[in-house]
């Protein structure tokens, strides 16, 4: 029998986590995602702290191959921690497997904030590189809209900006006609937190353009 991903299913899954003495905070985003999606399993990546150390405890002891995989990843994480368990989940969803299931993906969940509600928005595959020499040909492709991520700023092509209006700027990109055939590129400091990245890939999926499938993760020496 085929599981409906509806609200009160997920509600009552954070009821379970919270009477075992774990919570999540889910990024929370006021923008619409899916809001169900049928043959679904779960996957969890919980903050805690052990004395000065942030530790993130993946709990995948639910996910099913053959379903869709639904990501609840708590929002004070950084992505130091977050790339990690993505790069691990996406390779153990495609890799061929016997009791695979073509047209079953993985999706982020978040908090709502518009319906107040749990929301979906797709993981699409992603090739995570850390290393900048690795992406030289794409960052000196004049057809990229390069955005880097920093804790407390946003570069898009080197203009300072901030989360409210990345989304104006890239229309304005959109808009020229010497960038139609323009995508965007994705880089950001392991340092930022989830919820920041979330945020980011939730506006560029409302913006018609291509978005490059690699992402650069960097350090700040």
């Amino acid at each position: 029998m085929r599981n409906k991903y509806l609200i009160y299913i997920i509600s009552f899954l954070f009821l379970i986590t919270s009477c075992s003495k774990k919570d999540i905070q889910l990024p929370l985003i006021d923008s619409d995602g899916l809001s169900e999606i049928y043959n679904h399993s779960s996957i969890w990546l919980f903050f805690e702290k052990n004395e000065k150390d942030t530790l993130a405890v993946l709990n995948k002891n639910n996910k099913i191959i053959n379903t869709h995989w639904l990501l609840n990843i708590d929002r004070r994480l950084t992505m130091k921690y977050v790339v990690p368990a993505l790069s691990e989940m996406q390779k153990a969803k495609y890799k061929p497997s016997m009791h695979g299931k073509e047209g079953t993906f993985i999706y982020f969940a978040y908090a709502n904030t518009k319906s107040n509600n749990i929301s979906l928005i797709e993981f699409k595959p992603t090739n995570f590189i850390l290393s900048e020499k690795k992406i030289k040909d794409i960052v000196n492709d004049d057809q990229i809209i390069k955005i880097n991520l920093q804790k407390n700023k946003i570069l898009i092509n080197n203009i300072l900006t901030d989360l409210d209006h990345v989304k104006n700027i890239l229309k304005d990109y959109k808009n020229k006609d010497s960038l139609n055939n323009s995508r965007i590129f994705l880089k950001y400091n392991e340092g930022i937190s989830y919820q920041k990245y979330l945020q980011t890939k939730m506006i560029l999926s409302k913006i018609n353009m291509a978005i490059d499938s690699t992402e650069n993760i960097y350090s700040i020496k």
